[in-house]
């Protein structure tokens, strides 16, 4: 696909079922494969370890703090005040002021949008899952076909091998043809 074959190489995140141990690239970190990958461990890693999934997870408990705060009510206030006139007839007055807010289809409305908008950023996040999982596993068919490729061009390289052993050892003997 026009790619040059180092960064075919760097792009690579996982190895195949049965791959003798491959070279992974996984966060620009080198690391050779223990055991081949299996499509449910691909599954697995793709569904956890996508860095835009991860994201994406933050994204979604951020929106579901928005929609926990939007159902708060206000703060209600209290306010002691003292009036006092210092002349002869001396006149003292006391206040204590509650301010409780009233909100009427506000709170509701706040509540809703913020809900509607969790539930949008979860469906993102639900897609990001689904990409990040197509890609991994893209990646890992293209690795086990690569493999499925090389063990055959292998086996027709051996099987030419030895039809091209046979050849000679018939024409040292002189039983060639042609």
């Amino acid at each position: 696909f026009g790619v040059p074959r180092r960064e075919a190489v760097k792009e690579l995140a996982l190895c195949g079922r049965g791959l003798a141990p491959l070279v992974c690239v996984v966060g620009g970190a080198v690391a050779v494969a223990q055991t081949p990958l299996v499509e449910e461990d691909v599954l697995r890693l793709a569904s956890v370890q996508a860095p835009a999934l991860r994201v994406a997870n933050a994204a979604s408990l951020q929106a579901e703090a928005q929609v926990a705060a939007s159902g708060l009510w206000p703060n209600p206030s209290l306010q002691f005040q003292r009036n006092q006139s210092f002349d002869p007839l001396d006149i003292s007055e006391n206040s204590l002021f509650l301010t409780v807010p009233i909100i009427s289809g506000r709170q509701a409305a706040g509540r809703s949008l913020a809900r509607v908008g969790a539930e949008g950023v979860n469906l993102r996040r639900e897609a990001t899952r689904v990409n990040a999982v197509a890609s991994a596993l893209r990646t890992f068919y293209q690795a086990l076909a690569a493999e499925r490729r090389t063990a055959l061009l292998r086996s027709a390289q051996g099987q030419l091998d030895d039809a091209q052993r046979v050849l000679r050892s018939r024409e040292a003997v002189g039983e060639s043809s042609g």
